[in-house]
């Protein structure tokens, strides 16, 4: 940053030395504007006056500026006064645009921009760079050169390449971020010079969908890890059959309900939304006053035919009324609840935990 201002600041000095050899200064009757004057010309002839608002140079004070130098020559006057007015826009715009580049960089150092271009210049010298491939001579006589953009352009399809050979959904994914990735490398910055935009913003849109898939799969595995001990001791007991990240997103949509020994949970013949599960003690069901069967830790209750596929949404009658049992009147009940209809939504959106499902209620049913 020094060395350019420096630079600039050297090139506006040689800029304002060679302007004023050429010229001589002379203050109008109000003293807001200064008038040039070439020193060989007639100021009795006709010449258009250039006024300069004290913007030559911030720290040049009008009364320092030498008036002894070389003058124009011309032929004609207008000649003369061509090149004078040429000269002076000329020297005038490049010295005002060296003065505010050396102002901006000197209160607040280079640019984004200009930082950008220069990392962009030098990524694109270092991967376009021809390096020669070290092959005995032995082998071939001929000399091979490669760029390391050219590298990242074939590891690109040799990654894709592995992804195929992958059974793993996750493997599947990282893998094609980590090619499509390198694509972008290799359009960006590629051997002919000129940024392929087209294959850059479809790879820009592959990451984009398999990052967000990841990040799904990561999310819910991060919910799946934080369920209670006893959540993931009944998994390990009764729905071993389910993925444990469908069976966390399961137990995440569920609503925990806490009863006392001998509460009423549904009556017989009520208007019931809800899927239930015990989790921690006992639920009887009980038909015009007879107990019918017993619901244990594990069990679905009220689930109305879903193991059989039929998503039945709303309120379903109650074939029996509900009571919790503990046992002991100081042990709690824990049951978890899920809305029939947002259960049938997500089980309708989700193949995989639909399948999951039907097999962990039909194993319920059989046992």
């Amino acid at each position: 940053m020094q060395r350019i201002y420096l630079k600039q600041t050297n090139y506006l000095q040689k800029v304002t030395r060679q302007f004023h050899s050429s010229c001589f200064l002379e203050k109008s009757s109000t003293g807001k504007s200064v008038v040039f004057f070439p020193k060989k010309y007639n100021r009795t002839q006709k010449l258009t006056k250039v006024k300069l608002h004290k913007a030559v140079h911030p720290k040049v004070r009008h009364d320092d500026i030498p008036r002894s130098s070389k003058r124009f020559t011309s032929s004609t006057p207008h000649q003369s006064r061509r090149k004078i007015s040429t000269a002076l826009s000329t020297e005038m715009m490049a010295s005002r645009k060296m003065i505010n580049t050396g102002a901006s960089l000197s209160s607040s150092g280079m640019s984004s921009r200009e930082l950008r271009k220069e990392i962009t210049q030098f990524l694109s010298s270092f991967l376009l760079k021809p390096r020669t491939l070290p092959i005995p001579r032995w082998i071939t006589p001929q000399h091979f050169s490669l760029t390391l953009s050219e590298c990242f352009g074939h590891a690109s399809f040799i990654i894709i390449a592995v992804a195929y050979f992958s059974e793993d959904f996750i493997v599947l994914r990282m893998t094609a971020v980590a090619g499509s990735t390198a694509m972008l490398i290799f359009t960006y910055f590629h051997p002919h010079g000129r940024v392929l935009w087209l294959p850059f913003r479809w790879n820009l849109l592959f990451i984009a969908i398999n990052s967000y898939r990841l990040g799904k799969v990561y999310y819910y595995k991060c919910l799946a890890a934080g369920l209670s001990d006893d959540l993931k001791q009944i998994y390990e007991d009764h729905f071993y059959v389910l993925d444990f990240v469908d069976y966390g997103r399961l137990v995440n949509l569920a609503t925990e309900e806490v009863y006392n020994d001998g509460d009423l949970i549904v009556g017989q013949g009520q208007m019931n939304r809800n899927v239930r599960m015990a989790i921690n003690g006992e639920v009887s069901a009980i038909r015009d006053g007879t107990l019918t069967y017993i619901i244990e830790e594990g069990n679905f209750i009220s689930e109305s035919g879903m193991h059989a596929g039929l998503l039945l949404e709303g309120k379903v009658e109650s074939c029996c009324s509900l009571v919790a049992r503990s046992g002991d009147k100081n042990k709690k009940i824990r049951l978890l609840r899920w809305d029939r209809s947002e259960l049938a939504e997500l089980v309708q959106r989700e193949t995989s935990i639909r399948r999951s499902l039907k097999a962990a209620l039909s194993w319920d049913i059989v046992r």
